[in-house]
């Protein structure tokens, strides 16, 4: 939606398997591991983690990307 911009600290609220598992189907589970654009569903077919959900440890950002994914991100009006 127009107006709403990524919102770092919120990230934590969306950085688990459940709430991964409301927007996603995580047909593959729910997996650890280390990366600036996780949380996210892995879309992408050539990579090892194909169709699960990814959560981290690590503060994800909101410029972080990767092809593979397709993330799920905290909104807010910024302001």
């Amino acid at each position: 939606p127009k107006g709403l911009r990524c919102y770092p600290p919120d990230f934590w609220f969306l950085n688990s398997c459940e709430k991964l598992a409301a927007y996603f189907p995580c047909e593959a589970g729910c997996a650890m591991v280390l990366g600036d654009d996780v949380p996210n569903y892995v879309v992408g077919e050539e990579m090892d983690t194909f169709r699960k959900c990814l959560v981290t440890e690590r503060q994800p950002t909101c410029a972080a990307s990767h092809h593979g994914t397709a993330p799920l991100c905290p909104c807010g009006g910024g302001g």
